[in-house]
């Protein structure tokens, strides 16, 4: 994905399943990858993180035991860009049970169409887990976001990762994986906590709002 060079909002969105764990099985993840995002060059198919990487953002589920069945979201920056965040303990997340995690960096304003001569900035992650049209769970996590660092996430160059981590997207493992990936998509808009449910409700759609792709003045990767 490449550079913007105007003010953009971020939104990095997937629906995910967690599978319930196999208790004849022997079990060695205790934290699994499921998504994160990275700085690389302009060069189309280079896969080399910058450094410094100015994207340096890792969604994870983190088990009480390699057989626990209860575990916590984290999110976290080895750059240190953010501090790290964490849910409460969610019992019985391995259970099969499907959610919708979004990444979000945005604007910290109340009223985004007016300008601020010292803007504020802030990373979310936001959870919604539906069956059916019900709503069973659902979390926010939200850490300012300075200035300065946002400048270097506009200019960065993006780049993303699907289950495991890895050195470079396709190197050495570094954090391993047991989760399975039904969709994610990546917006250049801030979508809201309604777009967000509609997506946890309809997994099997591609819009914010609707069955169809968004084709707006907004740019809409979908992968």
């Amino acid at each position: 994905i490449p550079a913007d060079t105007k003010e953009t909002e971020y939104t990095f969105e997937g629906t995910f399943i967690f599978p319930e764990i196999q208790k004849d099985k022997v079990n060695h993840v205790i934290e699994s990858s499921i998504f994160g995002l990275a700085e690389v060059s302009a060069n189309n198919n280079d896969h080399t993180f910058t450094s410094p990487n100015n994207l340096d953002f890792k969604v994870s589920a983190v088990k009480q035991a390699p057989d626990s069945s209860d575990a916590k979201f984290v999110l976290s920056s080895d750059s240190s860009i953010i501090s790290t965040m964490q849910t409460d303990i969610i019992p019985d997340l391995y259970k099969n049970t499907r959610w919708n995690l979004a990444l979000k960096i945005t604007k910290d304003l109340d009223n985004k169409f007016v300008s601020s001569s010292s803007p504020k900035y802030k990373v979310e992650l936001t959870g919604h887990r539906h069956i059916l049209d019900n709503l069973e769970d659902s979390f926010f996590l939200t850490s300012p976001l300075t200035e300065v660092k946002y400048n270097k996430i506009q200019a960065a160059n993006k780049t993303f990762y699907l289950g495991a981590q890895r050195t470079n997207i396709t190197g050495a493992l570094q954090t391993s994986t047991d989760i399975k990936v039904v969709n994610f998509n990546a917006w250049n808009d801030d979508l809201s906590n309604k777009e967000l449910e509609f997506r946890s409700r309809s997994p099997l759609t591609s819009g914010r709002n609707k069955n169809s792709i968004f084709m707006g003045p907004r740019k809409f990767w979908k992968f």
